[in-house]
C-alpha cells in the first residue's frame, strides 16, 4: 500500500483499500473495468478527501478512458493530477500521474520526462512508472532507453499483464515484431480473456507477413472486445491492406455508428484509412485528431502504419506541430 506522507499521516485503512481496489480495476483496461476503477477513487475520496494517491488514480482514469471526448477527460485529469500534487507532494504516485497529464493530455515533453524520472527516483520499485516511462520513451523515439525501462517494469512485477503489454508496444515501436507476438502470448498465459494480447499479436503477425495468423488474431480481438473501436480500426487496417475493401468499408461503418454513443479517437479512423490506401482521408483524420487533442496522437511518431503517409508535407508539418524532440 502506498506509505503516506511528509510529516506521516493516518490513512484511513477503508480509503487504502479502495484505492488498491481501483488500481487493481485501473490496469485491466477495458471500459467495464475502468468505471470500476474510477468509483473505487471516488469511494476512497469520499473516505478520506486528503488521500492524495486517490486523486492520481482519478487522474489516470480520465487520462486512460478512450470512451470519454478528450475536452472534457483531459481538464479532469490535469485538476485531479493538481490535487494530487497538492495533497502529496513527496508521492510517487503524484508524480506518476502528472508526468501521464503532461504526456498524453499537454503533449510537455520535457515536463513529462522531469516528471517520470522523479516520481521513479522516489520509488524505483514501482512497476507502473516504469512502464509508463517506456511508452513516452517510444513515443520520442528513444527505442533503445524505451526497451531497456519496459524490461525494467517486467522484472519488477512478472506477473502483470499492463507489464507485457508495455513492453510489447515498445516492440512495436522498435520494429521487434517477434518480441511483440511473445509478449501478447504471455498476456494469455496470464489471462486468456485479455483482448490486449490480440492487438499485439495481430501487429506483429501482420508486420511479418504472416497475414493469416493476423487476420486470427483480429477476429479474436473483435469477439474479446465486443467490437471495441480500437479492434474495429486494425482490423479495418488488415483488411485493407489485403485489399479487402468493402469488408474494411463495413468496418468503418461500425466506427462511424459507435460515434453516436461515444468516443471514437479520429485517430483509429487514420489507421482503418491508412490500411485501405485512402491517405487524404487519413490525414484528415490525423488533422482532426490534433485539433481535438486526441491523446493517440503521441504516437504518430512511432507508429510503423503511418509509414505511407511519411512522405507527405500534411503529415510532415503535424509532427512539426507536434513538436517531437529531434
Amino acid at each position: 500500500a502506498p506509505s503516506g506522507h511528509f510529516p506521516p499521516k493516518q490513512v484511513d485503512p477503508r480509503a487504502d483499500e479502495a484505492y488498491l481496489n481501483g488500481r487493481y480495476y485501473l490496469r485491466k483496461r477495458n471500459e467495464d473495468a475502468l468505471l470500476h476503477a474510477r468509483d473505487y477513487f471516488r469511494r476512497a475520496i469520499q473516505l478520506d478527501p486528503t488521500y492524495a494517491p486517490a486523486y492520481a488514480g482519478l487522474s489516470d482514469y480520465y487520462v486512460l478512458s478512450a470512451a470519454l471526448p478528450p475536452e472534457h477527460a483531459l481538464p479532469t485529469a490535469r485538476e485531479y493530477a493538481q490535487q494530487a500534487m497538492r495533497l502529496g507532494y513527496d508521492l510517487p504516485e503524484s508524480h506518476a500521474s502528472q508526468a501521464y497529464v503532461y504526456f498524453l493530455a499537454d503533449w510537455d515533453w520535457g515536463r513529462a520526462d522531469r516528471e517520470f524520472k522523479r516520481a521513479i527516483a522516489l520509488a524505483p520499485g514501482l512497476a507502473r512508472t516504469h512502464r509508463w516511462y517506456a511508452m513516452y520513451l517510444a513515443a520520442m523515439g528513444r527505442v533503445a532507453a524505451a526497451v531497456t525501462e519496459a524490461q525494467r517494469a517486467e522484472d519488477l512485477d512478472p506477473l502483470s499483464v499492463p507489464a507485457h503489454d508495455a513492453a510489447a508496444t515498445v516492440a512495436v515501436s522498435a520494429m521487434q515484431y517477434d518480441r511483440s507476438i511473445e509478449e501478447g502470448r504471455k498476456i494469455l498465459e496470464l489471462d486468456p480473456s485479455d483482448r490486449r494480447a490480440y492487438r499485439h499479436m495481430a501487429v506483429g503477425h501482420f508486420e511479418k507477413g504472416m497475414y493469416r495468423d493476423a487476420l486470427q488474431d483480429v477476429n479474436k480481438g473483435l469477439e474479446l472486445s465486443h467490437r471495441d473501436p480500437v479492434f474495429l480500426s486494425i482490423a479495418a487496417f488488415v483488411h485493407g491492406r489485403l485489399g479487402q475493401l468493402e469488408h474494411a468499408g463495413q468496418l468503418v461503418d461500425e466506427m462511424t455508428a459507435a460515434r453516436h454513443t461515444r468516443f471514437v479517437a479520429p485517430y483509429l479512423f487514420a489507421t482503418a484509412f491508412v490500411g485501405m490506401g485512402k491517405q487524404k482521408a487519413a490525414l484528415d483524420a490525423l488533422e482532426e485528431s490534433y485539433r481535438v487533442h486526441d491523446p493517440h496522437m503521441v504516437d504518430l511518431n512511432s507508429s510503423p502504419w503511418f509509414a505511407p503517409l511519411r512522405s507527405d508535407p500534411r503529415f510532415q508539418k503535424l509532427v512539426r506541430r507536434m513538436k517531437f524532440p529531434q
